[in-house]
C-alpha cells in the first residue's frame, strides 16, 4: 500500500532529530526547536491513527462493509491532514527567526496605491 510507505518515511524521519536539522542558517545548521517538539509529537500521533484506521477500513473492505469502510477512510484522511498541518506549524517554528516574520506573512498595510 503506497501510503504505508510514505507514513514509514515520515516517521523515519521524525524518529531522526539529525534528518530534521537540515534547514541551513547563516551560522550552520538549525537544531531542531523545542517549542516544535510537542507539534512534531501530535503530528506522528495523528499519522499512527491515521494509519491503523486504513488497516481497519482495508480488513472491512475484505469482509464486504464497504459503507464502515468509506467512513473510516474519510476519518484517516483527517487525521493525516491534521498531521500534515501540525508538521508544516512545526517546521514554521523552526525556521522562524526572532523579529523576522516567515516569508508567507504579508502586512496588509504594507500595500498602498500608487
Amino acid at each position: 500500500m503506497r501510503l504505508d510507505a510514505y507514513g514509514m518515511l515520515f516517521a523515519l524521519l521524525l524518529s531522526d532529530p539529525t534528518r530534521l536539522s537540515d534547514n541551513k542558517t547563516c551560522g550552520g545548521t538549525m537544531m531542531i526547536n523545542q517549542r516544535s517538539r510537542p507539534l512534531r509529537e501530535q503530528a506522528m500521533e495523528a499519522l499512527r491513527e491515521s494509519t491503523t484506521m486504513l488497516e481497519v477500513a482495508r480488513n472491512l473492505l475484505k469482509q464486504g462493509n464497504r459503507t464502515e469502510a468509506q467512513r473510516l477512510q474519510r476519518e484517516a484522511r483527517n487525521k493525516r491532514n491534521v498531521s500534515v498541518l501540525l508538521m508544516a506549524k512545526a517546521n514554521a517554528l523552526d525556521n522562524a527567526t526572532p523579529g523576522r516574520m516567515p516569508s508567507h506573512y504579508h502586512e496588509p498595510n504594507s500595500y498602498r496605491a500608487h
